[in-house]
C-alpha cells in the first residue's frame, strides 16, 4: 500500500508511556513515550495498521539498541 506516515520523534524527560491511539480530521494518530524519546506516528492508514507499524518500529529500536 502507498500510504505516507509520519513520524515525528523529539527528546523528553518523562518516563515510559502506553501507547495511546486517536483519530482527528481523518487520520491516525499513535503515540508513545520511551527511553527519553517522545514519538508520534501519523496517517491515513487505518488504526490496525498504524498500530502494526508503530509496534514494528519499536522492535527495531529495541534491537538496534541492544549492546
Amino acid at each position: 500500500q502507498k500510504h505516507v506516515i509520519n513520524l515525528f520523534l523529539w527528546p523528553v524527560a518523562s518516563p515510559a508511556s502506553k501507547t495511546v491511539v486517536m483519530a482527528r480530521r481523518g487520520y491516525n494518530l499513535i503515540h508513545w513515550t520511551k527511553s527519553g524519546l517522545a514519538c508520534w506516528a501519523v496517517s491515513d492508514l487505518n488504526s490496525t495498521e498504524l498500530r502494526d507499524f508503530a509496534e514494528r518500529y519499536q522492535e527495531r529500536i529495541a534491537l538496534a539498541n541492544r549492546p
